[in-house]
């Protein structure tokens, strides 16, 4: 139950309360006319139930009251009796999921309304569609609820929630009563889900225009008020970008609310924007606060709501800072901490000042190895030999056997023990003594019979092992040649550099990282596990454990049916009866040579997100479902009868996840596009975003790190063939061992229209376009730059206004100079051998640099960029 002043009537001896199950309200005033009556006697008031917007106005009959603290607490109780008849009618009503899209969803509305309409027959049920396609074509009143992560119940009394609201334009605004908005001073949303929200609601729409000026130059922006349909939502906005700030005023919102001082008073449901700048210390403020109060004399306890709103991406962090907090406010003791060493490697250079608080990018190396580069630093040793089976995340850097040339039939698993030297072979359960003469180690030959040395880099490895005091050692050897096959590496402490000794010798560089982890005793983590147990058992509850659980049923639409046990059985009939008279079946012939995997998979898909019927037989694709559906659908599916047709609608339109090399023998292979992407019916599309979007506030916070002019607009261009391009480009530098890849800037020149890379079919970045583009300081390339004020240089400025274009750009293996106009190509990397670097770089600064590809498909342009 919410409360709400509800168009400023109330006055001293009457208040207006708001009940979050509208339907089960109307239910009360039709069922539970004696209770209400009983409740009015004695408590001396009048109750009226306004059924159409779930309010409750309850008015004082006598003047007994002597102070508004007896009135308020009046009032409440009042509001908890005829919330507890809402719970017991919500309690015998029948619930249930009719399976149902948008279109025919509509058709039962319509009839069931023009049913009771013609009995003169109040209203005793609810129906509503549920739906995660937002490409139905559906246009109802507001219904979508925010996605609750967690929720939790502090002291019994306090229920806050973290939720994500994935359709903002479909908001439910009747469960919400205040709203908190993040914006900057120029009018950006900060909140992932604000621009759609004020986009998609008139009066806030309008609000927000006129305060523009306040905008521009206030911190904090107090209680407005807009409506939605006859519903008063108050909004705050926050325009101050620091933690301190935030927390401010959070503490000064929940102030407000236990003092009464929002223009709608009672119990209210309040979304707040979570922003980025936020931590451990806004959630634990926010906790105390709640914590410290006294439940029985507070408008903060339950109904009250109070729902943080994460952005995409920031899931994870929040959820993780709640359950900090909640752990830390729970469990008695401090919680020791501990440091960490973690050693990680990448196929780049690590810059040289990290931020100890951020995993770093690549792969976090294992105990063992970690300690023996510890040991290795302590012992000043510069270098060291070390082996490793390739099982785990290594293998995207480094080469297994077979990859090398080695692909044994049997394989035996040793355990050397360097203090006893014996050799176990663990897979035929013997052990053996291993000799040791001058540094120099022999194992007993199984079948010879006679003792043998140790192939040279194994010798290497026993040594370090040796010296660093590591005395257990595991290896794999092939059965039959006798050669130990597990990767060998050279790691160098004083370059901090891994490399392979086999095959390709890849190289990768290495980098320390400490870190402060909690160490509990076994009081605590009972605590902690207990929580963390809670907080599954919250997730199998919601309705994210339905999509995790069974994918099939992300998009299957269905109609939520609710009401009486007699009148659900006699919609459900109802139901039935309307789908005999208004589905159709339909068929069309369709070559069974065509039905490949991905045909399949898109009619399955259909099938599910439409609520058809797809079956094959022979020559025959057999559709059934509802007629205005299958007008709907139909063009779509008889493209199925043309494979060519069908892959153009296939790549263009439909966007289905197919990894690369998974496709059968015979089948075409279909790079992924981005599940991001806007549906288009032609290979180019160029999609203006929100600048408050995540991507676009991303492209502006790079161009802004070294230029000050204002971005206007950001547009996403969606190329699929030169997207298929890069894709097959980065395969091949996959192939050779170092596909890394940059965001960078890229100037077309000024009298170059960016129109000519965006829309090309095999082009893109033309380096016979590059004359006039940072000078060719690496000859004849395709030329990109780390720094937006570079590019600004040789930006188009036709048209009246300057565009430049973030692109991804395959760097590869760069080689590095300061300038060489007369490349055509990048160097080979060593004299005698034919394999050439990949790209060509400038040696400035880390995050100034420029560089030269030299095939248009090494680069994509992602984003273009306008700005005065």
């Amino acid at each position: 139950m919410d409360s709400n002043q509800g168009q400023n009537q109330v006055s001293e001896d009457k208040s207006l309360f708001t009940v979050i199950d509208r339907f089960a309200l109307s239910l009360v005033k039709q069922n539970f006319k004696s209770q209400i009556a009983e409740i009015e006697n004695h408590f001396k008031v009048s109750i009226t139930i306004i059924d159409d917007y779930g309010q409750v106005l309850i008015k004082r009959t006598s003047d007994e009251v002597k102070t508004p603290e007896d009135e308020r607490d009046l009032f409440q109780q009042v509001g908890y009796k005829v919330l507890e008849l809402t719970i017991i009618q919500s309690s015998k009503l029948k619930e249930g999921k009719i399976e149902c899209n948008s279109e025919f969803y509509q058709k039962i509305d319509r009839n069931l309304k023009k049913k009771y309409e013609n009995l003169h027959r109040q209203q005793d049920y609810e129906i509503n569609l549920v739906t995660n396609d937002i490409d139905q074509n559906f246009s109802s009143s507001k219904k979508y609820k925010p996605t609750v992560l967690k929720s939790l119940n502090i002291k019994g009394k306090f229920v806050v929630k973290i939720c994500k609201i994935e359709q903002p334009d479909n908001l439910n605004f009747d469960k919400i009563d205040v709203v908190v908005l993040n914006m900057s001073k120029t009018g950006i949303y900060l909140d992932e889900y604000g621009y759609q929200l004020v986009k998609s609601n008139k009066q806030l729409n309008l609000l927000l225009k006129s305060l523009k000026g306040q905008i521009k130059n206030c911190n904090f922006i107090d209680e407005k008020v807009f409506s939605v349909g006859n519903k008063n939502i108050s909004l705050i906005i926050q325009l101050e970008d620091n933690e301190e700030a935030c927390i401010r005023y959070l503490v000064y919102i929940l102030d407000k609310l236990n003092t009464q001082t929002f223009q709608q008073k009672g119990n209210l449901r309040i979304l707040i924007g979570w922003r980025p700048c936020c931590g451990l210390k806004y959630f634990e403020r926010l906790y105390k606060y709640l914590e410290l109060l006294d439940s029985s004399k507070t408008y903060l306890q339950f109904p009250t709501e109070i729902c943080l709103v994460t952005d995409e991406g920031l899931e994870n962090q929040v959820l993780q800072i709640v359950q900090t907090v909640q752990f830390n406010q729970t469990v008695s003791g401090k919680v020791e901490t501990k440091k960490e060493i973690l050693w990680n490697i990448n196929v780049e250079k690590y810059p040289r000042f990290v931020d100890q608080t951020v995993q770093l990018p690549g792969v976090v190396l294992g105990k063992e190895l970690t300690d023996m580069i510890e040991k290795a630093i302590e012992l000043k040793q510069e270098e060291f030999y070390y082996a490793m089976k390739l099982d785990g995340e290594e293998k995207k850097f480094f080469q297994t056997p077979k990859q090398f040339g080695l692909n044994p039939e049997i394989v035996d698993r040793l355990k050397l023990n360097l203090k006893a030297l014996k050799e176990t072979n663990l897979s035929q359960s013997c052990t053996n003594q291993i000799l040791n003469q001058c540094d120099f180690y022999y194992y007993l030959h199984p079948y010879e019979e006679d003792y043998k040395m140790y192939q040279e880099d194994v010798q290497q490895v026993i040594r370090s092992y040796v010296k660093l005091g590591f005395n257990e050692l595991r290896l794999e050897r092939d059965s039959c040649t006798m050669d130990i096959i597990t990767p060998i590496f050279k790691i160098n402490v004083k370059q901090l550099t891994m490399q392979q000794i086999q095959g390709k010798q890849n190289l990768v560089y290495m980098k320390r990282q400490e870190k402060q982890v909690q160490v509990m005793s076994n009081e605590q983590k009972q605590a902690y596990d207990e929580i963390m147990k809670i907080n599954v058992l919250q997730f199998l509850q919601s309705d994210q454990a339905d999509k995790a659980q069974n994918l099939t049923l992300k998009s299957k639409p269905y109609i939520y049916v609710r009401a009486k046990p007699e009148t659900y059985e006699e919609i459900s009939q109802f139901i039935n009866q309307l789908k005999l008279k208004s589905f159709v079946s339909h068929q069309i012939v369709i070559k069974q040579d065509n039905l490949n995997s991905t045909v399949k998979q898109y009619l399955d898909q259909t099938s599910l997100v439409e609520h058809v019927e797809i079956t094959t037989i022979d020559d025959i694709l057999f559709i059934y479902g509802f007629k205005k559906t299958l007008n709907r659908i139909l063009p779509a599916l008889m493209n199925c009868t043309n494979k060519q047709l069908f892959d153009i609608y296939f790549n263009f339109q439909i966007i289905i996840q197919i990894e690369v090399g998974e496709n059968k023998l015979g089948e075409e292979s279909v790079y992924t596009i981005p599940s991001f992407w806007e549906p288009q019916n032609k290979n180019h599309l160029l999609f203006s975003l929100s600048l408050s979007s995540a991507e676009a506030v991303k492209c502006i916070n790079m161009f802004n790190k070294s230029m000050s002019n204002s971005v206007s607009k950001v547009y996403r261009i969606q190329n699929v063939s030169l997207w298929k391009n890069y894709q097959f480009e980065k395969e091949t530098l996959l192939a050779k061992g170092n596909a890394s890849e940059r965001l960078l800037f890229h100037g077309p020149g000024a009298s170059v229209d960016p129109e000519t890379i965006y829309t090309a079919f095999e082009e893109g970045f033309d380096f016979r376009n590059d004359s006039n583009q940072s000078g060719q300081i690496f000859g004849r390339g395709a030329h990109f730059h780390d720094q937006a004020s570079k590019a600004h240089a040789y930006a188009y400025t036709g048209k009246g206004k300057r565009q430049i274009i973030i692109a991804s750009v395959l760097i590869g293996k760069a080689y590095e100079t300061s300038s060489n106009t007369s490349l055509t190509k990048p160097p080979v990397i060593s004299q005698g051998n034919e394999q050439r670097y990949d790209s060509v770089k400038s040696n400035n600064r880390e995050g100034e640099n420029t560089y030269a590809v030299y095939h248009n498909s090494k680069a994509y342009p992602y984003y273009l960029l306008e700005y005065n």
